[in-house]
């Protein structure tokens, strides 16, 4: 497409095994396998190397500035080698720290030209159907997107649309501000785990309602004092103080007022700031928040607030008649009684919603640790498998070990578990009339997983590691995808004949009742289990 600059693809892989002797040796995550042009898209400077040669080459690395530190101290990395799951990489770049809010975090780059002697990649690089790949896209200067995402919207039809049509389902391009992706996306597997727009926006309601409170707070203890102040501005009228003086002197006294809490409040937050991160588990860099622009804002906010809670009090306190004060004759009014009455009752309605809405989010977080999850979560320990593939090569070995000790009930193994990310493939049912098909979740697992979590079996049987089809051919269905597959109940699922988009065709065994496999904030969809040995 003309319009498009530049493109790159990022492949994220965790848990590499990375050794530089024998005794530097770490897991690491935010590896990357990613093409040469990502330094066209991305500006990602390199302290050493050359960008425009260090990803050319197969099995070459650029790592981050701390992660050179880590395995080489203050040595030059440059044309030295690392072990990354026991194959050798030669380091042709360091790459200056980014900054802690990126949504893409490097700790090693490599290029698709190592895995181009790879016969599995040879395959699955010219799939259609393999959406393992971040693509960012660079776009010319003066390009309508709107009118480009609808030129690109169904650019798979011409390589996929007769298989497509067999399956019934789509594949739909759309492009993604990278602006956007940290606060508004609610796509899945993101490189990081974003952030929620609709928290930003509750919290800022809710500092907005407080600074309301405290600016009416103000206003009614400042007019009800009024008679403390009566003789003051009646003896400043009298030795000849002007009407606008004296509000000038109320306006500046609450600007004084509001600049102090301003300063506490400052104080207050480099205090409590450990505190805070450790309650929401979340760091925070106040040298990325505290920006030239914020400190602006602050400054502008703090301004307007002690201006709209002093207007109103500098306006009455000067409108006293010095001769009616010095009298003793203070009468502030019915009206000015009905406003403190008003304002009175938003502050109390205003604190009601708090309150209210305090109590609400406090059940609903009740409820996410009290709801039935549909399996057991409790005295359940998860081991990650990391680096050394010959551990999944000796699996039941290490299984029976694990049994083999008094305080084991039950050992499984699976390629995910409960709300972590799960795989997603078409999925086409054989030998039906219509010819049934749709998009669904796979989770690989073994014949142990629905005992050890303590899932529920709806209709037929588990898989038998007795029986050597069900790592074969078998398939386990929940609830979801029996009512997904138009069938009235699970017991009509059982012996039907089901193809999957990884290249396996088999015999639905079992239907097993539904769990969260996601967040609570999802619905349960349609999840397939099988075995891959």
């Amino acid at each position: 497409f003309p319009e498009v600059e530049s493109t790159v693809r990022l492949w994220q892989q965790n848990n590499k095994l990375v050794k530089q002797g024998e005794e530097n040796v770490f897991y690491e995550d935010n590896y990357y396998v990613v093409d040469p042009s990502i330094f066209d898209v991305f500006t990602l400077p390199l302290i050493k190397g050359d960008i425009k040669t260090a990803l050319t080459r197969p099995h070459t690395l650029v790592i981050a500035e701390e992660t050179a530190k880590k395995y080489f101290g203050e040595e030059n990395p440059i044309g030295k080698t690392l072990l990354v799951n026991d194959r050798e990489f030669e380091v042709t770049g360091v790459m200056q720290k980014l900054p802690s809010n990126s949504h893409l975090k490097f700790n090693l780059m490599t290029s698709f030209a190592t895995l181009e002697n790879e016969s599995w990649f040879k395959n699955d690089i010219q799939n259609w159907h393999s959406t393992m790949y971040y693509t960012y896209i660079k776009v010319a200067r003066n390009v309508n997107i709107v009118d480009f995402e609808k030129r690109i919207k169904t650019a798979a039809d011409a390589y996929v649309g007769d298989l497509l049509k067999e399956w019934k389902v789509a594949y739909h391009y759309f492009l993604q501000p990278v602006e956007s992706i940290h606060l508004h996306s609610d796509l899945s597997h993101e490189a990081e785990t974003p952030g929620n727009a609709t928290n930003v926006y509750i919290f800022t309601v809710v500092a907005i309602l407080i600074l309301l409170i405290a600016s009416l707070n103000y206003i009614n203890l400042t007019t009800a004092q009024s008679s403390n102040r009566a003789k003051e501005v009646g003896v400043r009228k009298v030795v000849g103080a002007a009407k606008a003086k004296i509000f000038n002197q109320f306006i500046l006294e609450s600007l004084l007022l509001t600049a102090l809490a301003l300063v506490f409040a400052l104080i207050l937050v480099f205090a409590t700031i450990p505190i805070f991160e450790s309650l929401s588990n979340h760091t925070y860099h106040l040298r990325q928040i505290f920006t030239p622009q914020f400190i602006l804002v602050l400054l502008g906010l703090t301004f307007l607030l002690g201006m709209a809670s002093a207007t109103y009090p500098a306006l009455f306190l000067s409108s006293f008649r010095p001769i009616m004060v010095l009298k003793g004759r203070l009468n502030t009014g019915r009206k000015g009684s009905l406003l403190r009455e008003v304002l009175v009752i938003c502050q109390f309605a205003i604190s009601l919603v708090l309150i209210v809405g305090t109590i609400v989010v406090y059940k609903q977080l009740d409820f996410m640790k009290v709801q039935n999850l549909g399996f057991n979560k409790e005295q359940t320990l998860v081991l990650p498998i990391r680096g050394d593939v010959s551990i999944a090569e000796r699996l039941e070995q290490i299984k029976d070990e694990f049994r083999g000790h008094s305080s084991v009930v039950s050992v499984t193994a699976s390629s995910s578990i409960p709300g972590k990310g799960v795989s997603n493939f078409a999925t086409s049912l054989l030998r039906e009339g219509d010819n049934k098909g749709q998009s669904m979740y796979y989770l690989f697992v073994d014949d142990d997983f629905l005992k050890t979590y303590g899932i529920e079996m709806a209709a037929g049987r588990p898989f038998d590691k007795r029986k050597q089809t069900d790592a074969e051919s078998a398939f386990l269905i929940n609830e979801k995808a029996v009512y997904a597959f138009g069938w009235a109940s699970p017991e009509e699922a059982i012996g039907k004949k089901m193809g999957a988009g990884f290249g396996r065709d088999g015999e639905i065994i079992g239907v097993y009742k539904d769990f969260h496999y996601r967040s609570l904030h999802a619905p349960i969809e349609p999840l397939v289990l099988a075995i891959v040995p």
